[in-house]
């Protein structure tokens, strides 16, 4: 996937919110399958981290890559 089109995927997701395959692909505006290439795509590039919920699901961040200074 091209570093443009992924990023506009992945700007559409809230900074700093854990949230799990499906309620990602809903907010990328991808069916769950495709959604999960576009992000583990992201996680690769360091723009979301994943980490394992409970059940065994993953979960993903999106984080910020130049934090804002205060």
């Amino acid at each position: 996937m091209h570093n443009v089109r992924l990023a506009e995927r992945i700007n559409r997701l809230p900074y700093e919110t854990w949230l799990c395959i499906t309620t990602s692909a809903q907010a990328i505006g991808l069916p769950p399958a495709e959604a999960e290439t576009v992000l583990r795509a992201g996680r690769r590039r360091g723009m979301l981290t994943v980490r394992r919920a409970d059940q065994g699901t993953m979960e993903f961040m999106r984080i910020r890559r130049r934090p804002v200074a205060l």
